[in-house]
């Protein structure tokens, strides 16, 4: 029978805020436009996951949302 109960889970802490005079943040982006074919899912696929992996975040572009959707 499974357990009932939930594992403790540590309590976040935020990381501190930056003091660096940041103008833009220098993201990789995923051209979403490449989709539309198998070859152009695997290369991103794995833009996807070198972007995940190298900076947790990263821009999308040609995604079909217009600027008042998002």
């Amino acid at each position: 029978m499974p357990s009932l109960e939930f594992p403790e889970v540590p309590h976040y802490a935020h990381a501190p805020v930056t003091k660096a005079d940041l103008q833009y943040a220098n993201l990789p982006i995923i051209d979403l436009s490449k989709a539309s074919t198998p070859e152009g899912r695997l290369a991103l696929s794995v833009q996807v996951r070198d972007a995940m992996i190298e900076h947790g975040f990263f821009y999308v572009i040609n995604h079909g949302y217009s600027v008042t959707q998002v």
